[in-house]
């Protein structure tokens, strides 16, 4: 059609005047960068002939072609490998920028009202109970479990064969369902039931490894306080009996080989936390106390590069395994803090700031005490969850959304507070659990 048109206008107009194509008139920086191109061309052409120049010398004719022509083989393959650097490099930050342009708060829709948002329309209980598991929402109702994806829809069922108030531990994809009473734990990895087991005794609580090995706590009319640790597949590795302190941690490292055991330490006035460490591979493997913190409790731990870190009454430290040497991360003022949250790689909290006349901020800094983010917020909130990069307050008619870097990435109007929230997905969703619905919003 484009060619049949210009042939009719020719036909008409016998002699067209020629078009003019205006050109563009270049800004001060494209020029300027123009200006950069051309001189690093100029400076590239001038190395090229300063090394053409120094092989000639002493060359004989073939020696000199020889070694130029290495030299553009060279040049070829190492274009040709910056090439596949820059491509690989493309395609990596395409695949972040596609799963992380909400967190890093690229939306078009920074405020959404909990209405217009994914429904699930269900009574909950005080007996639910609701978590993050892969990258769904799990929630417990009336003996069975489901899993919600981040539209609201159910992606998986599982329905308790015996009617218990359950326990439910869970790392990564691994999931225990336990019946502390009677004993009975099912395992399961990534939705698929690996085994079910009777425990000979009354389960106090359970300890899970990124490899799907377990520690159990529990106590028979023989012995008031055992470990038993079992494989992936429901094996019995091995057990430990211990004094009958109360047991506040368990981590399991080496495959299972090595265990620390986090306990409440009462035998002075000043009421602390041992730390104790038990190597299997040893004969006559017994636990040994590695560090006591006293006057202390702790809330939230985890191993990272060979160091414990504890999140304590005022203060987050750091226990390095090698040395046993304490070290601390950062003090506060309880009184001062409101919330605070250990992650993998940093931690977040909101403080009321006393040298900013009582101002809250909420921050996040590195465990070298390296702020990433800052940002003032208007009042003390009601509830404060944190999930891989994102920090999620929650007010009265409103929750406030910010990732790592400070940043208010979404604000979600809501009536009134919810029972629960329970962020998803990395915190790219989260669920507000209220008594007969829960809402889901993604970022």
């Amino acid at each position: 059609m484009g060619r049949r048109n210009r042939n009719i206008e020719n036909t008409v107009n016998k002699n067209p005047e020629p078009k003019r194509t205006r050109r563009r008139k270049l800004t001060d920086d494209e020029i300027q960068a123009q200006i950069d191109k051309s001189i690093n061309i100029v400076n590239e052409y001038k190395k090229i002939n300063e090394e053409i120049r120094k092989l000639r010398i002493g060359k004989k004719p073939k020696e000199y072609k020889e070694e130029v022509e290495e030299i553009n083989r060279k040049e070829v393959i190492n274009s040709r490998i910056k090439l596949s650097v820059f491509l690989v490099f493309f395609i990596i930050i395409g695949c972040l920028f596609a799963n992380y342009y909400n967190i890093l708060g690229l939306t078009l829709n920074k405020n959404v009202d909990i209405e217009n948002s994914s429904k699930i329309d269900v009574i909950t209980t005080i007996n639910d109970l609701h978590f993050s598991y892969g990258n769904e929402l799990l929630f417990y109702n009336n003996q069975n479990i489901y899993t919600y994806n981040k539209s609201g829809k159910i992606s998986w069922q599982y329905n308790l064969p015996e009617k218990f108030n359950p326990n439910i531990y869970i790392k990564d994809k691994y999931m225990v369902v336990s019946n502390n009473l009677m004993g009975t734990i099912y395992a399961f990895y990534d939705k698929k039931e690996l085994y079910n087991k009777k425990i000979d005794g009354q389960i106090e609580n359970i300890f899970i490894d990124t490899k799907g090995n377990v520690a159990v706590e529990y106590s028979t009319s023989g012995y008031k306080k055992i470990v038993g640790v079992y494989n992936k597949k429901g094996e019995l590795l091995y057990n430990t009996y211990l004094a009958s302190d109360a047991i506040l941690g368990i981590e399991l490292l080496n495959d299972a080989n090595k265990m620390l055991i986090i306990t409440a330490n009462t035998s002075s006035f000043k009421v602390g936390i041992n730390i104790s460490s038990i190597d299997v591979n040893l004969e006559n493997a017994s636990p040994v106390v590695i560090a006591s913190l006293e006057n202390n409790f702790v809330y939230d731990y985890y191993v990272k590069n060979n160091n414990l870190i504890l999140l304590l009454d005022n203060s987050i430290v750091s226990l390095n395994l090698s040395n046993n040497e304490v070290s601390k991360i950062k003090e506060f003022d309880s009184n001062q803090m409101l919330y605070i949250s250990l992650n993998n790689n940093y931690y977040s909290y909101v403080e009321r700031k006393v040298s900013l006349d009582g101002q809250y901020v909420q921050e996040n800094s590195k465990l070298n005490s390296k702020i990433i983010g800052t940002a003032n917020v208007e009042s003390s909130p009601k509830m404060f969850k944190n999930i891989g990069s994102v920090n999620y307050l929650v007010y009265q008619n409103e929750i406030k959304v910010y990732n790592k870097w400070g940043i208010n990435i979404k604000n979600i109007s809501i009536s009134y507070p919810p029972k629960d929230i329970v962020p998803f997905r990395n915190g790219k969703s989260i669920a507000l659990v209220y008594t007969n619905k829960i809402y889901i919003v993604n970022l």
